[in-house]
């Protein structure tokens, strides 16, 4: 007599291991979540997103050196946080939204491009609007070179700065400006420079390079005029840059 054979269990179906990772990976999430929520300083939110970043081998975004940039817990005001501003990630944000048209819908938009400073400050003595020597010679052999050939517009900037400067009876800005002009002047008259390439600006006292309010060399070195070579053809901003139509 033949032996009855046992019966054989039913094959687990294979959606039953998928459904069973599924589970596994849900109650994991919701774990992490519970942990999460119990995280109440910043330092411990810290201390994650440095643990995931070694994880995954976190070297910072695309073209930026590495950085423990670490994001703000919701709860947390950025506006309390008196850390350096320099150690923050920097956020930008993005609207599409149009803006409001005005009156005067069409505008003028002038790309200044890079502006570039021609040799050494030329500093002036104490009170005094007057190109010594030094500065004569500067112009000569350093700036008319640098400036020759290009037609851009060019920036003359004078300053001014402490008691030594009011000696001269002037306010900060008219002695600025008159030690630019001066400058100007000799660029025409002596290196051949194109007047309407040049403007003129007075800084006064409001552009120092030292806090110095003492005589002395450091205080010397804020009274000066720098002239600087920018990227603005007079052609493309200009409606008459030959002047052709002045009487």
């Amino acid at each position: 007599m033949a032996k009855r054979k046992k019966p054989q269990p039913a094959p687990v179906p294979e959606w039953v291991v998928t459904y069973g990772d599924l589970m596994s990976l849900l109650l994991c999430f919701f774990i992490l979540l519970a942990a999460f929520s119990e995280l109440k300083q910043e330092r411990d939110y810290q201390d994650v997103v440095r643990s995931i970043q070694k994880a995954f081998g976190y070297q910072g975004g695309i073209g930026k050196v590495r950085v423990e940039d670490v994001p703000y817990s919701t709860t947390e005001s950025l506006d309390t946080d008196n850390s350096d501003s320099s150690e923050k990630p920097f956020i930008s944000a993005e609207t599409t939204s149009q803006s409001i048209a005005g009156r005067n819908q069409s505008t003028n938009v002038i790309n200044e491009g890079l502006r570039f400073i021609v040799g050494a400050s030329l500093t002036f003595d104490a009170g005094s609007a007057e190109l010594s020597p030094r500065v004569q010679r500067q112009l000569r052999e350093e700036v008319g070179p640098a400036l020759r050939g290009h037609r851009v517009k060019i920036e003359i900037r004078g300053h001014a700065w402490g008691a030594e400067d009011q000696i001269s009876g002037l306010d900060f800005y008219d002695l600025s400006y008159r030690r630019a002009k001066a400058v100007m002047e000799y660029l025409i008259s002596e290196v051949g420079i194109d007047p309407r390439l040049m403007e003129l600006e007075a800084k006064a006292d409001g552009e120092p390079m030292v806090a110095a309010r003492g005589p002395g060399a450091a205080a010397a070195s804020n009274r000066r005029v720098q002239v600087i070579r920018t990227e603005i053809n007079p052609d493309e901003t200009h409606p008459d840059p030959n002047w052709t139509g002045r009487p």
